[in-house]
Order: structure tokens, then C-alpha cells, then sequence
């Protein structure tokens, strides 16, 4: 029986990563484990650990989680010593490695699991190892011996070869081909693997196709498609929640808006990637990102910011050796301070040789001969401002760089006026004319593009919300149907099964409450004539709570029942809605000597009973997560707005980590053990069901050892609205 339970485990973990369900894949791993520990004659270890290092290991490449990945690699090794064919293993662990950047330890591996396959003869791991080793390869930037691996598998595949390793082998192929810009090739082989990964049900795959095809679109001008396959590829990696495709797909979409000369948003794409996204990307990606901010900054005037983040770009770049990044962004900086601090640009000026020079460096010297001529020119030395301005001229012309060239022109043309050869200026300057008007028609050209791709944008965004509401999303995108139907199966049965829950548990309460109450009274009539004055007080303490639990059980029932509306129309005062609270958790409140203060709390339209469990739970949370030998203080205080009610909470207790602030909203998450901490999990996941019945909002901010803030927003004008079920 054991046996059985554990293999039915183990198809539920491998059927949910497969729906890259990851939660619920490690958990049916874990239990998996955990009854196979119980079994004295179970031989499956090998295949339990390989499946629980997977979904670790996945898990973390999408959320860019070094614990998951450090914990993946403890699995698959302990998974190697129960197997005596290790090839799949050592590919799953080498994928890690590469991850982090371990290169020398990941392709040891890689040629471990090729000599493996090879010895045993199986091909499709041969190939996949093969795959890898050009993949390792083509990341350390050594196209050469990339290929040379690329070939080796591509001789092996066939029509029968697994589908996984055909859409492997397109997309090392579709890299190659951007970075060598044969952008037919990468067109090509980005929708033989949009094909393949249909079939597969391989998003990332399809993600990272969707992605080159809009560099391919953008790279031709068609910003529109361009635009079409990047929302897309947005879209897709944010259902799956992989961090570093959303992070490269979102600098993606904010270079196309560069080129079409929107800036700001431009800036609000590539700053969310810098702001949410910045521990998933490489240094490389991130220095050439600060760089594009930084220049996209110089063409707002907002120079301050250009300099900062061109800084942080030049901080990494020096650190991890990134020298042609390195000089470019010396050019930048060193063009901002010519017209603010020639001091300051002559020193960058300094450093940008020095390192042109002690690396050997070409690319993009013309930007900085041009930079020297114009500082020569603000010192009055015109003879070195037109000397330095006529090299700059030969290698913009060679390297075809017209944004430079304009300057030349601008340069020259007032180079030559200054020293009176009025000929040469004239020439210059019609050159620098003509250039510059054409730079402007590309520029309106492209920024009535961006008008009509936003409008089109915004249309087809309509349009999708209307499918969605007619069923008729999975025809248009995704064929996700099964998915969505499952997972709707899934929330219906919770649904019901803590409907069950909740009224069982109620009705159960009420009975030893009951016992309670009753016992209570007796009780009271046997002491009430001893003249203990403090004993007396003590009983109406019990009775008091025993009603007012009595109280909160009958409503919790009352918003249980099917089809009730919500009167969110009570006009309710939170100072006494506070007060009562306090008096619920009066034994709390004393042992725990807590400090609760709070201002002038405000009138509020909404339901009494749900926003005194919303305010009992918060303040109950507070008190419980409060520091050792730390006096508990929770502040309430409200914060201006017109049109909701902000009301915040804030204690000086444990805090939150910030990994596991998303998580704990969800029903029966926790994130102590309950030997330290009491509780079952439900009261922060009532609390989000109780805002949104009273249709507002619940947002947190925690430092952890710090203390935690929830901020409750209510609207001042509320709609009628049925609550089908009050569920945790």
C-alpha cells in the first residue's frame, strides 16, 4: 500500500511540473519522500530525488532562488547514489552550475554526462549533452567552439529525435544568429521552435522565440510586430512567473520605445527591470541596461540622472572587466560634463584613452575623438578642435555612425567659422543640416509609429478582455483551456471544502461554548456572595468573551450561508470597532503588556462584523510576532486621501522577510513552525477575503527584525455586492 501511495505521489509531482505547477509539484515530491522513509523495502530513491532536484532546480532558475538552486543540486547528487547511469543527473546539475555561474564545475559535467551517454550508447542524452556543451560555450562568449558542438548534435538528430532536444538545438542555433545578426536565420529557426514548443507545451521555449522574433521585427523597423511578439512574450512569462525571461523581455520592449523616441516609457520599462528584476540578469545585461538608461536620460536634458546611473553601469563594467562597455560609457560621461565642468571631462577624457589604450579597443573611438575636438573647441584650441574633428569625420564614415557624424558636422562647421574659412563652414554646416532635418523627419516618423502602435495596442487589449469574458481567450492565445479548467476545478472544490470547514467548525464551537457559558453562570452564583470584588470582575471577563465569541461565530455563519447580500452601508466608528478588539484580546493585551496607540480613527461605511475580524486579526498578528524582551508597541494611524480610507497598522515586532512577503496572504501559509509560533495559517488569508468583500485593498511593508506595516484602503463610496461565500 505504501508503495502504491508513493508512486501515485510521485505522477502528481510529475504531472504538476510539467504544468509547471511548481508548489504543488514540491510538495507531492516531499510527501513522496517523506512515506518512503517509512518504507523498510523501497528501491525508488533514485527517481524520488532526480524528480524533487527538478522542480527545485526549475523553481529556482524562474524566481532566481540560490536556496532552491543550492537545494536542487543536495537532491540530484543524493539522487546520483541510488542510480548507476548518471548522465541525466550530471546535465540537471551542470544546468545549475551554468546558472551561477560556475562554469569550470558545470562543464565538467557536461563531458561527464557525454562520456556517460556515449558508453552506454544512449543517444538522445548523448545529444543533449552535446547541446549543452555548445550552450556553455556560446554563454562564455566562444562562438567557434559553440558551433563546433552544434554540429556534432545536429549530425546525430533525427525526424524521431526527442522534440525537447530539436527546440534546444533552434534556439543555441537562433543565439548564434542574433549575435551574429543573421536575423533571417533567426526568424527561421524562432518559428520552427514557436511550432515545436506548441506541441511541447514549452513555454519558455516559446517565450525565448517570441522575444528574438520582435528583435528581428524591431531591427527591421517593424515596430509594430515587434511590439505584437514582445507583449506576447511578456505576457506568457509572466503566467509562468519567470523572473529572468520577464526581466529580458522587459528590456527588450523598453529598447524598441527608445528607438521610437519614447522615452519616458522607454525609462518605465528598463527601471521596473532595475527595480524588480535586477538579481535575475547577468552583470554584462545589467551594465549595458544602466547604460541605456542612463543614455536615454542624456536625451531627456535630465543629465544628473544620466551620470548616475552611467555610474552604476561603469562601477560594474570596471569590477567584472567589461572593457568595451567600460570605454563607451567614459565617452557618455565625458560628453555630458564638456558643457559643465571641463575639468570633469577632461579627466574622464584621460580615462577613456587609458583604457582604449591598454586594451586595444576600436569600437566607438569616433565618439571620443569628437568629444576631445569639442572640448578643444570650448578651450579655443580650434586648430586641435579641427584636427581631432576631421579624424572623428573618417570613422564615422567607415563605421557608419550617423548621431556622431551630426556632431562632427555641427563641430567642424563652427570650427572652421571661428578660424574664417567661411567655405569649409558652409559646407559643413549644410552637411550637418541636411543630416540633422533628416534625423528629425525619422524621429516624427517613428514617434507617430509609437501613436499608432499604442493606439492598436490599446485596441487589441479591448479586445482581449471581451474574448476573456466570452470563454474565447484560449482560441486567441494560448490554448491554455485545460489548464484554466483545472485550476478553476481546483479552487471550486477548495472553495467547497472550506465552506464545509468553516460552518462545521462553527457549529462545533458552539457547543462547548454553550458548556461555556453555562458553567460560567453557575459559577458566578456560587462566588457572587464571598465579596471578592476582583474574582467578580474576573467572571463578567469570562461571560463577556464567551458572548462575544458566541457573536463572531453567528456571523461568521450568517456570511457562510449561499447568496447573502453584504450591507456594506453601516456607518461604523473605528475608534470603537478598536476598543472592542481590545477587549477580545484583553488576556493577550496583558500578558504581552502591549502599547496600542491610535489616533482620531475616522467613521466608515462598511460591515461591522468583518471589519472587527479584519482589525482582530492584524492586531492579534501584531502582538503575537513581537520580539522577546522588546515591549510590543502597534501604532494606528490614518493617511489622507480622497477617495478611500488608509488605514495602517504598524508594529515594532519580528517582521517579514522580503521573500516571503507574497506568500503570506495565502490560505494556511506559514512561516514558523507552531512550537514558536501558534496559529493555522488562515487569519492574513482572511483578512485579504474580508477586503475584498468590502471591496478595498491590503497591502504590507516589512523589514524583517524590523517590524511590519499593513496598510487597509477603503473606499469612501461603496457598491452592494453578493457574497456567495465568506471563505479563509
Amino acid at each position: 500500500m505504501g508503495n502504491q501511495q508513493i508512486n501515485s505521489l510521485l505522477k502528481l509531482a510529475k504531472k504538476a511540473f510539467q504544468k509547471r505547477d511548481l508548489d504543488n509539484a514540491l510538495e507531492f515530491s516531499k510527501h513522496a519522500i517523506e512515506l518512503a522513509s517509512l518504507e523498510a523495502n523501497f528501491n525508488g530513491w533514485g527517481e524520488l530525488y532526480a524528480i524533487s532536484g527538478k522542480i527545485k532546480g526549475l523553481r529556482g532558475f524562474y524566481l532566481g532562488n540560490n536556496e532552491d538552486l543550492e537545494q536542487a543540486v543536495e537532491s540530484l547528487n543524493t539522487a546520483k547514489s541510488f542510480v548507476d547511469y548518471i548522465a541525466p543527473l550530471c546535465i540537471e546539475i551542470g544546468q545549475i552550475f551554468q546558472f551561477q555561474k560556475k562554469y569550470e564545475q558545470a562543464i565538467q559535467l557536461f563531458y561527464n554526462a557525454l562520456e556517460a551517454s556515449r558508453k552506454t550508447q544512449i543517444k538522445n542524452d548523448e545529444i543533449h549533452a552535446l547541446l549543452r556543451i555548445s550552450e556553455y560555450h556560446l554563454e562564455t562568449r566562444n562562438l567557434v567552439k559553440s558551433n563546433k558542438y552544434l554540429v556534432l548534435a545536429k549530425h546525430q538528430l533525427d525526424e524521431n529525435g526527442l522534440i525537447e532536444n530539436w527546440i534546444f538545438y533552434y534556439l543555441i542555433s537562433m543565439t548564434i544568429g542574433i549575435r551574429q545578426h543573421k536575423f533571417e536565420e533567426v526568424e527561421a529557426n524562432a518559428n520552427k521552435i514557436l511550432q515545436l514548443s506548441a506541441k511541447n507545451n514549452d513555454i519558455e521555449s516559446e517565450v525565448k522565440a517570441l522575444n528574438a522574433k520582435g528583435i528581428v521585427f524591431a531591427v527591421r523597423g517593424d515596430y509594430k510586430q515587434a511590439f505584437e511578439n514582445l507583449w506576447l512574450a511578456n505576457d506568457k512569462s509572466q503566467l509562468i512567473n519567470f523572473r529572468l525571461l520577464i526581466a529580458r523581455t522587459l528590456i527588450n520592449i523598453g529598447n524598441v520605445f527608445s528607438s521610437l523616441y519614447n522615452y519616458e516609457e522607454a525609462i518605465k520599462q528598463h527601471l521596473k527591470v532595475v527595480n524588480e528584476y535586477a538579481a535575475q540578469i547577468d552583470n554584462y545585461t545589467l551594465t549595458v541596461l544602466y547604460y541605456n538608461i542612463g543614455g536615454t536620460y542624456m536625451s531627456l536634458k535630465q543629465d544628473e540622472k544620466a551620470i548616475y546611473f552611467y555610474s552604476k553601469g561603469l562601477k560594474i563594467a570596471e569590477k567584472e572587466g567589461i572593457h568595451k562597455l567600460e570605454a563607451i560609457i567614459l565617452y557618455q560621461i565625458s560628453k555630458i560634463y564638456a558643457d559643465k565642468n571641463l575639468e570633469k571631462a577632461l579627466e574622464y577624457i584621460e580615462k577613456t584613452k587609458n583604457v582604449l589604450e591598454t586594451y586595444n579597443i576600436v569600437s566607438g573611438i569616433e565618439m571620443h575623438t569628437i568629444n576631445l575636438a569639442e572640448i578643444y573647441f570650448k578651450q579655443g584650441k580650434l586648430e586641435d578642435a579641427l584636427a581631432k574633428g576631421l579624424e572623428s569625420l573618417k570613422l564615422c564614415q567607415k563605421g557608419k555612425n550617423t548621431k556622431t557624424l551630426i556632431r562632427v558636422y555641427l563641430l567642424l562647421s563652427k570650427a572652421c567659422k571661428s578660424l574664417e574659412q567661411y567655405k569649409d563652414a558652409l559646407y559643413y554646416h549644410e552637411l550637418y543640416h541636411e543630416l540633422q532635418y533628416g534625423l528629425h523627419q525619422e524621429m516624427r516618423k517613428k514617434q507617430t509609429l509609437d501613436l499608432e502602435t499604442r493606439y492598436e495596442t490599446k485596441e487589441k487589449e479591448q479586445q482581449i478582455k471581451l474574448l476573456t469574458k466570452n470563454m474565447e481567450l484560449q482560441e486567441l492565445e494560448l490554448k491554455h483551456t485545460r489548464k484554466v479548467t483545472e485550476q478553476n476545478d481546483l479552487i471550486t472544490q477548495a472553495n467547497q471544502e472550506v465552506k464545509q470547514f468553516t460552518y462545521a467548525v462553527s457549529h462545533d464551537l458552539k457547543e462547548p461554548l454553550r458548556m461555556i457559558g453555562s458553567f460560567t453562570k453557575l459559577i458566578s452564583r456560587k462566588v457572587s456572595n464571598q465579596g471578592d470584588e476582583r474574582l467578580d470582575e474576573y467572571m463578567n471577563y469570562v461571560h463577556d468573551g464567551v458572548q462575544r465569541m458566541e457573536g463572531m461565530l453567528n456571523g461568521m455563519l450568517n456570511y457562510a450561508r449561499i447568496g447573502k447580500h453584504s450591507d456594506l452601508q453601516d456607518e461604523i466608528d473605528l475608534n470603537r470597532i478598536i476598543g472592542d478588539v481590545l477587549l477580545n484580546l484583553r488576556v493577550r493585551v496583558v500578558e504581552s503588556q502591549v502599547i496600542v496607540n491610535y489616533d482620531e480613527l475616522p467613521k466608515i461605511k462598511t460591515n461591522k462584523v468583518l471589519i472587527s475580524q479584519l482589525f482582530q486579526n492584524l492586531i492579534g498578528n501584531a502582538i503575537k510576532f513581537s520580539k522577546k524582551d522588546i515591549q510590543p508597541i502597534v501604532n494606528i494611524f490614518t493617511i489622507d486621501d480622497d477617495k478611500q480610507f488608509i488605514i495602517a497598522i504598524q508594529d515594532n515586532g519580528i517582521g517579514i522577510p522580503q521573500r516571503h512577503q507574497s506568500k503570506v496572504f495565502g490560505l494556511f501559509s506559514r512561516l514558523h513552525t507552531r512550537d514558536k509560533y501558534e496559529g493555522s495559517g488562515i487569519g492574513l488569508a482572511m483578512c485579504k477575503k474580508i477586503i475584498q468583500i468590502l471591496q478595498g485593498e491590503i497591502k504590507l511593508e516589512s523589514e524583517e527584525g524590523i517590524g511590519t506595516t499593513f496598510y487597509i484602503a477603503i473606499p469612501k463610496v461603496v457598491e452592494p455586492v453578493l457574497i456567495e461565500e465568506l471563505t479563509a
